[in-house]
């Protein structure tokens, strides 16, 4: 990616300068200001929906829905439901006219639901999302001690989301190196051993990145009486850490953890303040419905299943969307002073490491990378059996040739793995969801007992 010109760049950073102005009191605002802010975004969006998206205006009109009809974040229940398979089966649908052939930033994503799947960004909805991070870092120097120059290690595969939007940012803005901190990156790949050798020598103020991988790590040190490094925070986000993980770095190591919940759907939904509990939803960037069973909303203290809306991007745009997480929200108002509504609980992502047949570790998002952009598969899972035995369950494409898939999942599936392995794939209509409502994309029922182990390359504990 080339750096856009000068005036570009110039012109991004003080847009993101100007819509950070308000960052640290933002948070703060009485209730009755922060609804009034939301609400105008959501008519803003529901207005440019249906004068420039297929799908809203074409549903829209079935229901007999105006823009007009849509007041408030309360009204975006009057809109139907977008699940991940409506979106899936015809993404150009949810692309506005208005960016068709235009120059967008492609997320590319699958979560937990195996869906492949692109989501295009405009410019501006990335930078407010830029500038509204701000409310993120002032936390986060809470614990540094300072909000310019500390540095930061993310463990995160080289294409992952973060790692992109980060390029994007520095090709298209100028902030000066003085106000930026300093990054480094650890890829989510390898054997415990080389990544915690890796995080001593960078030794960074803060480390971040998948739950599941930061907890591996902590947790591997903690069985094998390693010593590793502590820095002043770990964040993480993108998927769960479990409440094991957690304890060990809290307890055992003294290390305080920070966790913000998003969706590349969504980009900011919520985010923990200094004293680690609930996450305070970022009512102005996303609107959060949280219903129950019956599909009736749910009040303080309630668990449903939430549902969001992406206020800031005009490109393809996502209202009422399905997520899929169960979460529960706050009771009661933040001790912090913030004002921002809470989620106490997310029942998020939860996917495993795999082992490969080498012996090193691989974060899921890295295991399925190859496998699951091959064309005419709409969902798929990579179930790890054995150490060289895989099975991927996937769901045919409507009109895609069910022998050529098979045929490139499993070449996918060799020159990830290696050509030596046992590979089973296995064509479904469906692919349950776990209890928490996830459809897991990645699940191993192989981990390694030891590092010797791992380091020859053995058949691993089979579980």
């Amino acid at each position: 990616m080339k750096p856009a010109p000068l005036t570009v760049r110039l012109y991004w950073t003080a847009y993101t300068v100007w819509h950070a102005r308000l960052e640290r009191a933002l948070p703060y605002w009485p209730e009755r200001k922060l609804r009034a802010l939301q609400d105008s975004r959501v008519r803003a969006i529901v207005r440019h929906a249906y004068r420039t998206v297929p799908f809203y205006r074409e549903q829209m009109d079935r229901l007999g829905v105006l823009p007009g009809d849509v007041r408030c974040a309360d009204d975006l229940a009057r809109l139907p439901v977008v699940t991940i398979d409506d979106y899936a089966r015809d993404p150009d649908d949810f692309l506005s006219a208005a960016y068709r052939g235009a120059k967008t930033f492609q997320a590319f994503t699958s979560g937990t639901s195996g869906h492949a799947r692109v989501i295009h960004f405009n410019s501006a909805s990335l930078f407010q999302s830029l500038a509204a991070r701000r409310r993120r870092h002032i936390v986060v120097s809470t614990f540094v001690g300072r909000s310019r120059r500390y540095s930061e290690m993310m463990a995160a595969s080289a294409a992952t989301l973060s790692v992109r939007l980060r390029e994007f940012y520095e090709m298209n803005s100028a902030f000066p190196r003085a106000v930026d901190l300093r990054r480094t990156h650890m890829l989510s790949f390898g054997h415990p051993d080389e990544k915690i050798a890796e995080l001593n020598s960078a030794k960074p103020e803060v480390f971040g990145g998948y739950g599941s991988f930061i907890g591996l790590l902590y947790r591997w040190a903690w069985q094998h009486d390693l010593p590793i490094h502590r820095p002043k925070l770990v964040h993480y986000g993108g998927d769960c850490m479990s409440e094991q993980d957690r304890a060990i770095i809290e307890r055992h190591f003294g290390v305080p953890v920070h966790s913000s919940y998003q969706s590349t759907e969504a980009m900011a939904i919520a985010y923990q303040c200094e004293l680690l509990g609930g996450f305070h939803i970022e009512m102005d960037q996303t609107a959060v419905r949280v219903v129950d069973r019956n599909g009736k909303p749910v009040g303080p203290g309630g668990t449903g299943e939430i549902f969001v809306s992406n206020l800031t991007n005009r490109a393809t745009v996502l209202l009422n969307f399905r997520l899929g997480d169960i979460v529960t929200l706050g009771r009661e108002p933040c001790p912090c002073g913030r004002t921002l509504p809470t989620i106490q609980r997310i029942d998020g992502r939860a996917d495993d490491v795999v082992v490969h047949p080498d012996g090193h570790l691989m974060h899921s998002m890295i295991a399925i990378g190859k496998i699951q952009f091959v064309p005419g598969v709409l969902q798929l899972q990579l179930v790890q059996e054995e150490l060289r035995s895989f099975l991927v369950r996937y769901v045919l494409r409507r009109g895609a040739d069910a022998s050529e898939v098979e045929r490139s999942l499993d070449a996918k599936l060799r020159e990830t793995y290696g050509a030596g392995i046992d590979a089973r794939i296995e064509r479904v209509e469906f692919i349950p969801p776990e209890p928490s409502g996830k459809v897991k994309l990645v699940s191993s029922r192989c981990m390694p007992s030891s590092p010797d182990e791992v380091s020859a390359g053995g058949e691993g504990r089979s579980e």
